[in-house]
């Protein structure tokens, strides 16, 4: 990747609320069902999967996602419904047309409980074109520096060093008139590995052709994440 960054206010979308349903799931078709010694309880695998769990594992394994589907998602979900309907006033506390929430920070019982609360911060975002229309020329002068982010899929085939591409944006910013100082720290050149043809790259390696350095690969196991059950039936 490279970038060549100028420094504007472009505003970044946030995460996703928390607690916030999924909206797509894995499809429980594309699994294979593993009995078990437990009546009814099955561990599911992939297609080629083959789990070996000792009985101890599984009756551990049984016990936390029943806890988990049978009684935390729905206490989970029973408390997100009550915590929203309850935080109501408070935002619209905010919303008020006469300014009631001015300086509001929250309430306190005392010795019951102290709830604090940070208002809500106000933030200009500005729409790039209808500012330089409006600001003419005075543009440079209200916006300094912008940020350009520049991406570029380079064909490795092409035989063109990423860095030819960075030499020649520092010249552009050169020829017109950018100091020396800008034009070194202003281009920042990424580079990232982009789709990797593993059966290649292993016909190589078996062939002997290529001998990869230590910690070329690495297997990145990541962590499990338990979804939101679908209860298929109501235990008794």
């Amino acid at each position: 990747m490279l970038i060549m960054r100028k420094e504007t206010g472009e505003q970044s979308q946030g995460a996703p609320a928390l607690g916030e349903a999924r909206k797509q799931r894995e499809s429980s078709g594309k699994l294979r069902k593993v009995p078990t010694h437990l009546p009814g309880v099955s561990i599911l695998t992939s297609a080629g999967g083959d789990p070996d769990l000792r009985r101890g594992t599984i009756d551990r394994l049984h016990e936390a996602h029943r806890d988990i589907a049978l009684v935390l998602y729905p206490q989970l979900q029973e408390a997100q419904t009550a915590l929203a309907a309850r935080e109501k006033p408070v935002r619209e506390l905010f919303d008020s047309p006469e300014g009631e929430g001015k300086d509001y920070h929250g309430m306190e019982e005392e010795g019951v409980f102290r709830s604090t609360v940070v208002p809500p911060s106000e933030k200009l975002i500005f729409e790039r074109e209808l500012l330089r229309e409006g600001t003419g020329e005075h543009y440079s002068e209200v916006v300094p520096v912008e940020r350009v982010d520049i991406a570029v899929d380079l064909p490795t085939s092409s035989g063109i060093d990423p860095a030819i591409l960075a030499a020649v944006l520092r010249w552009t910013l050169a020829y017109y008139g950018v100091s020396q100082e800008q034009v070194d720290t202003g281009v920042d050149l990424k580079v990232r590995l982009g789709e990797i043809n593993e059966a290649v790259l292993g016909e190589l390696e078996k062939s002997g052709k290529v001998s990869l350095p230590e910690g070329t690969k690495k297997v990145d196991r990541g962590t499990p994440k338990i979804n939101q059950p679908t209860i298929l039936k109501k235990a008794e």
